[in-house]
């Protein structure tokens, strides 16, 4: 490995001391895997962003399919209604001239 020098405040410099020497690791060993775990956390963060986005996509698409399904049911329920049988001819001409008189 290369080394590389870098300059932190005090305090920051003491927490790290002190976090490396309660997991048992070398300051550099500890900075280390908090530059993994950093680089991790970015990697996992583009992924949750680009799940997220298919999460907005998939809700739409479910929001038109809803959308959709009732266009359908509508439309079911006309051609239900078309398909109901009309009464013998004698009953519609009463029931004409009943609601013509009616009026």
């Amino acid at each position: 490995m290369n080394p590389l020098t870098i300059r932190v405040r005090e305090d920051t410099k003491e927490s790290l001391e002190s976090e490396a020497s309660e997991y048992g690791v070398s300051v550099s060993e500890y900075v280390r895997e908090l530059i993994e775990k950093g680089r991790e956390y970015d990697d996992l963060q583009d992924r949750l962003e680009s799940r997220e986005a298919r999460i907005d996509e998939l809700e739409d698409q479910l929001a038109k399919r809803s959308q959709v399904e009732e266009k359908v049911d509508t439309l079911a329920k006309r051609v239900e209604d078309r398909n109901e049988p009309e009464p013998p001819w004698p009953i519609r001409w009463y029931e004409y001239f009943r609601r013509d008189g009616s009026d």
